[in-house]
């Protein structure tokens, strides 16, 4: 009966939101005019709006529904200010009600429509200082995408979950709330309304986060992704509330017979400065971005600029409250490589992992050449499942083309140093950096994962927003959305009086008959038992892996969901799916990928596989197989896609 009349609810998301926006702002203007001061009056700075919901937007402006819906009533009724309203008395079955169904039944045209619509609604709140996130719950399709245009502007989050009352709910609220705010700086006017003009410093001019990218004049950022947007106007210069800082350093530059006329210089600015604005602070916002190093680098000495190091300064600035600013500066330089050994060497496998998996989730939801700015793009199913083919591709392409390149150099694997368990003289060695052979397997784990697998791994409301927090969570977090982390723990005498958890591959044959595992998905935790450990007498391991797993996900946000598997149920099959099918390659692979395999009687190890016996591989093709594949010399995947990195 609940969930008959959840889908009878009309939901004018989009006249709830603007007449919450409107509140806002008639508050603001009545502080405006009932203040009083001797020199200025200051007007309201922030406003925050939550969205609750329990379904997609399908009635009024922004709804996503099928047509059909609109033509129940008539009209729209604007006055209504609420995301869901009360049922109606229709009896089952009747024409109107079988329309009204249709409001659970997300319409791409009206979705494209509606998300250009909740766009323009969530930027006109971030320019009047206002933020909004969006917490939703509901068994039908919520029509994510536009919901996510809405908050978009200023860059908040949309959070689904089973049920607005559990503890997880509590958890993500008190985040959004208490470690995220807008940073919007207070406007100082006179007695006539007008902006004080005496006042040139940066908290007349700060909305949002200005985040600023400097790099060496020989370093040219080709992708930045992360949330916020890129400003592509001339006037980045010095902000006023910084020319005295920049003053000093020019006294300083001068006194060490640096030359100083002219500065700042706008031309280098514009050569060495990238400007992101961000809708608010958020500790946990990361972005990844890509450079490459212009031609012209031995041709700048007479700048007075070494080549042995590029140069990185992150500057952010931010209002914690309305009055004050602050600006963190991060500088750091990176080594420039002479040779291709020191830069195969200099490679850190899970930063380009993750770069190269942001950028191919960037192109699966906005396509090849697309920009930031077209983010809000709505894609029906089909079209959605095209750019993430295409994505899949252009992974492929990047991964045959490093290979290539990799193979033509010529360098052994003996010659470079590489921590690396793999034998040197495994194949693999010879055709890829074993310095990336962690991230080659994490970019093998998420194209076939939820975010860019084949088929419907998840629903397009999952996996739109599992990709909007892999665009923004730190490294960690992303490494875990790409591939789980496993731990093993025996079910032997020894095991019961002190649990040890041993980390394993997250493959299929870790696996076993008498082991309990211990899984992190970064938003699902797992703890699954094999047929062996079915007892109540293993529950102490069941207990051990549960409380690991809840102290490594701490804090998280979005807070994860714990699930107790068994060996055969059909739920176990939400961990199994994520683990990659090592099973698919010959027996000498696996032990040299998994050694501990080693330690399992032939019988057992037969019965191991034989669990997956049922196994197309083509469908699902394992590590080895995909690779070469994917790297040989025959393969078509470097003609097929585009570089993750031009």
């Amino acid at each position: 009966r609940k969930r008959r009349l959840d889908r009878e609810q009309w939901r004018c998301t989009g006249t709830a939101v603007q007449l919450a926006i409107n509140i806002i702002l008639a508050a603001d203007d009545n502080v405006d005019s009932t203040s009083s001061g001797e020199s200025s009056l200051s007007k309201q700075s922030t406003g925050r709006i939550i969205l609750f919901t329990n379904g997609c937007p399908n009635h009024g402006p922004g709804s996503v529904a099928s047509p059909l819906i609109s033509s129940t009533d008539g009209s729209n009724n604007s006055s209504v200010s609420s995301a869901a309203s009360s049922t109606t008395g229709n009896r089952k079955g009747s024409p109107r009600q079988q329309r009204r169904r249709a409001g659970d039944v997300v319409d791409p045209v009206a979705l494209a429509e509606a998300s250009e619509y909740y766009h323009l609604l969530g930027k006109d709140a971030f320019e009047a200082g206002i933020g909004i996130d969006i917490f939703c719950s509901g068994a039908t399709s919520l029509g994510v995408p536009a919901l996510q245009a809405l908050v978009g502007p200023s860059d908040g989050y949309t959070v689904i979950h089973e049920s607005l009352s559990l503890d997880a709910f509590s958890s993500n609220f008190r985040h959004v709330m208490t470690k995220t705010h807008m940073s919007r700086a207070r406007e100082d006017r006179d007695h006539d309304g007008l902006l004080n003009a005496r006042d040139e410093s940066a908290l007349n001019k700060l909305n949002g986060v200005i985040l600023d990218v400097r790099t060496s004049c020989f370093v040219t950022p080709t992708s930045i992704v992360g949330p916020g947007e890129v400003e592509y106007d001339d006037d980045r210069g010095v902000l006023p509330s910084e020319r005295l800082i920049f003053a000093k350093g020019s006294q300083c530059a001068a006194a060490l017979g640096l030359t100083t006329n002219n500065l700042p210089s706008a031309d280098m600015l514009a050569l060495t400065l990238t400007r992101l604005r961000i809708g608010r602070y958020d500790p946990s916002m990361t972005h990844t971005l890509m450079a490459q190093v212009n031609d012209d680098i031995h041709d700048i000495q007479h700048l007075g600029y070494t080549n042995n190091h590029a140069m990185f300064q992150i500057i952010a600035r931010y209002t914690p409250d309305c009055n004050s600013l602050v600006t963190r500066v991060f500088t750091h330089r990176l080594p420039i490589s002479q040779t291709a050994h020191q830069f195969v060497d200099g490679i850190q496998d899970e930063i380009v992992s993750l770069v190269l998996g942001r950028e191919a989730i960037f192109r699966s939801i906005v396509g090849r050449g697309a920009t930031g700015d077209e983010e809000i793009t709505a894609v029906d199913r089909n079209r959605d499942e095209k750019l993430t083919e295409d994505a899949r591709k252009d992974v492929f392409a990047t991964i045959h083309r490093i290979s290539s390149a990799f193979r033509l150099l010529g360098i052994r694997p003996d010659t470079m140093s590489t921590s690396n368990e793999r034998s040197p003289s495994s194949s693999l060695d010879f055709a890829f950096p074993p310095q990336l052979a962690q991230g080659l397997r994490l970019l093998y784990n998420l194209k076939r994962g939820p975010m860019l697998g084949i088929g419907p791994l998840l629903s397009t409301d999952d996996r739109a927003v599992a990709r909007s927090l892999f665009m923004r969570l730190p490294l960690d977090d992303c490494l875990l959305l790409m591939a789980p982390t496993v731990w093993s723990c025996r079910a032997d005498s020894d095991a019961l009086r002190n649990p040890v958890l041993e980390p394993v591959p997250p493959v299929t044959l870790s696996c076993w008959d008498n082991c309990i595992l211990a899984a992190d998905q970064f938003d699902h935790l797992y703890v699954w038992s094999g047929r062996k450990t079915f007892g109540s007498e293993y529950d102490p391991l069941r207990e051990a892996c549960k409380n690991h797993l809840l102290a490594r996900s701490q804090g998280r946000f979005p807070k994860p969901r714990l699930l107790f598997l068994k060996e055969g149920d059909s739920m176990s099959r939400r961990l199994t799916s994520r683990l990659a099918p090592a099973h698919g390659d010959p027996p000498e692979h696996q032990l040299a990928y998994f050694p501990a395999l080693s330690s399992l009687p032939q019988s057992e190890l037969t019965t191991l596989r034989d669990k997956f016996r049922f196994y197309d591989p083509n469908a699902d093709p394992s590590f080895r197989r995909w690779f070469w594949e994917v790297a040989s010399a025959s393969s078509k995947a470097g003609k097929e896609g585009s570089s993750l990195c031009e």
